[in-house]
């Protein structure tokens, strides 16, 4: 069971230190355009008027939800480590169900404990 643990932390740490690594490499890419891009931009001429910044109030509106599209990376969060939870200990579907007993699976030490359970006591108190 530990194997499995540390095989997942591994798995894990690999992943972020490779979305790490092609960040870092993206970026270092955007910054180099950039720099071989500067020298060919024309300058627009005096008196031009720039386009209007077009806003819209609470964010991007993507899915047409308005303010709450800040939830949205939250449902897709709740989504992702469900999906973890369900893989890795497997659900209501995998190995580790409940097991209920059955009138004839019932072993005999059980059923005389429950008997026993069940007795009103002989002796008077």
């Amino acid at each position: 069971m530990y194997g499995r643990i540390v095989l997942g932390v591994l798995i894990a740490v690999l992943l972020i230190a490779g979305a790490i690594g092609i960040g870092v490499y993206a970026y270092g890419w955007g910054v180099a355009q950039g720099m071989a891009d500067s020298g060919k931009l024309v300058a627009p001429a005096i008196g031009a008027v720039p386009y209007p910044y077009f806003h819209r109030p609470f964010g991007f509106h993507t899915f047409g939800f308005g303010f709450l599209n800040c939830l949205i990376p939250l449902v897709f969060f709740f989504l992702l480590f469900g999906l973890c939870r369900a893989f890795i200990w497997r659900g209501h579907w995998g190995r580790w169900h409940h097991h209920h007993w059955n009138d004839k699976d019932i072993p005999p030490m059980v059923e005389e404990w429950h008997r026993k359970m069940h007795e009103q006591p002989t002796t008077p108190k």
